[in-house]
């Protein structure tokens, strides 16, 4: 055993720790590879390293967090930039909407100001 390694029964009831499994009491982090939840995760914030600053976040294959360079939004100017849009729309309903438009295929129909 090693400091900070976290000790849990064994198969043959044994008390063990794993290096991969640790905790720094300094930081209060929780160390670990591949952790698997059957229930649910509360956490008041989550980091993720393979997530990119004003991409947009969305569930990807098997559910995995993902993010794309052609959706991303700028919160300082308040700007959401979609690249290659197909969408149908029912009613939407908006105070200003700001559009830079190629081409528009089908109907665009803005319920107050398209600028």
């Amino acid at each position: 055993l090693t400091a900070g390694q976290i000790l849990f029964a064994g198969t043959s009831k044994e008390i063990r720790g794993d290096i991969d499994l640790t905790y720094d009491y300094s930081t209060n982090t929780l160390s670990g590879h591949d952790f698997t939840l059957t229930g649910n995760l509360t956490a008041a914030n989550v980091k993720s390293n393979g997530l990119t600053s004003t991409r947009i976040t969305f569930a990807g294959t098997a559910g995995l967090l993902t993010d794309n360079a052609n959706l991303t939004f700028t919160t300082a100017t308040k700007t959401l930039t979609v690249d290659n849009l197909d969408a149908s729309i029912g009613n939407v309903q908006t105070n200003d909407l700001h559009a830079n438009v190629g081409n528009i295929i089908g109907n665009l129909v803005v319920v107050k100001n398209l600028v």
